[in-house]
């Protein structure tokens, strides 16, 4: 298997004393949770993904430039929209 490889721009610090640092972030890990039959399933998976997002968001935020964060906020909510949508009254029974 090949790994992929992202590089983006990395946030300016306010001074040399002040730099950011650089963030690898590897996406590699399989995915341990309980059986799908289980009753932990859903407490299980959702602690997983928040844990993750949680680090990913936190390692980002850290080291990239506000706009690049902005732009993926816009990125990731494009591509989840679907998600967002509010159904007309006229829709309810559908």
């Amino acid at each position: 298997m090949t790994t992929r490889e992202v590089r983006v721009h990395r946030a300016d610090g306010v001074t040399r004393d002040d730099a950011v640092q650089s963030v690898v972030i590897r996406i590699d890990q399989e995915q341990q949770t309980p059986e799908y039959s289980s009753p932990e399933y859903v407490t299980a998976t959702a602690a997983m993904f928040k844990a993750d997002g949680k680090a990913l968001a936190d390692a980002l935020f850290d080291a990239c430039p506000g706009g690049t964060i902005s732009e993926l906020i816009a990125e990731l909510l494009e591509r989840r929209a679907c998600h967002f949508r509010v159904r007309f009254p006229q829709e309810a029974n559908r």
